[in-house]
């Protein structure tokens, strides 16, 4: 049997062939190509013309397979370059510097996430000790007491209006960070009369630096709330 004649039937029949000019029939008939190759020829051809026809300025190589174009078009529509040629190296090169900065950017972030946990617990470990000297000091009579600050060990602040004393506006606190000297706190150690003259606005911004609420249904409950904070009691 001659592979032509098998082939001229086949190839006039399917239907996926017809009225594709740059498919060749003829060649097919005479037994030069597959059906399934001219198929598949004719497919690496459209890739070909579409990648061209989205991303204006890339040539593909006129070799390159069908696969390696679709996985051009694939990297290009989430990492888009200009100029030409493209070839599959080039688009790997995008691929791998792509994930490269992921890389990096996740490493980055867990590295960031990592020092700020070392701070809470150096900021954990440094106000147990200050918590345990103040709830020594907190069964001193009143004329002697004398608190000392604890460090900022939770991230952040609360959501909602900012602090009103000056110092604290626009204070930058970090895990670790004492509390500064304010209009209604001193830096270093306070006593008793301190906490007695704090009103419901000192201990809202003693809430926004330190992250931690002071509940209270009166400013007096929440004066104690806050010393249960100093002394670890709450």
């Amino acid at each position: 049997f001659e592979m032509a004649g098998l082939l001229a039937p086949v190839a006039l029949a399917d239907a996926r062939l017809q009225g594709r000019p740059d498919v060749n029939i003829a060649a097919v008939a005479a037994g030069n190509v597959t059906p399934a190759d001219a198929y598949a020829e004719k497919k690496r051809r459209l890739t070909i013309e579409r990648h061209e026809k989205l991303y204006p300025g890339t040539v593909l190589p006129a070799e390159m397979t069908d696969a390696d174009a679709r996985h051009i078009d694939a990297v290009l529509q989430v990492h888009p370059v200009g100029g030409a040629p493209v070839t599959v190296a080039q688009v790997n090169d995008i691929v791998n510097n792509a994930v490269n900065n992921a890389v990096t950017i996740v490493l980055s972030t867990v590295n960031n996430k990592i020092s700020e946990l070392q701070g809470e617990l150096r900021a954990e470990s440094q106000n147990r000790n200050l918590q345990r000297a103040n709830a020594i000091q907190r069964n001193l009579p009143a004329t002697t007491l004398i608190y000392e600050p604890l460090r900022k060990n939770v991230a952040g602040h609360p959501l909602g209006e900012g602090p009103a004393d000056p110092v604290l506006v626009g204070f930058v606190a970090p895990v670790g960070t004492r509390l500064p000297q304010t209009g209604f706190m001193p830096a270093v150690r306070f006593n008793h009369a301190h906490i007695d003259n704090l009103k419901a606005r000192d201990i809202d911004d003693l809430e926004w630096f330190y992250n931690v609420q002071f509940p209270g249904a009166r400013v007096s409950d929440r004066r104690s709330a806050f010393v249960d904070f100093l002394c670890g009691l709450s």
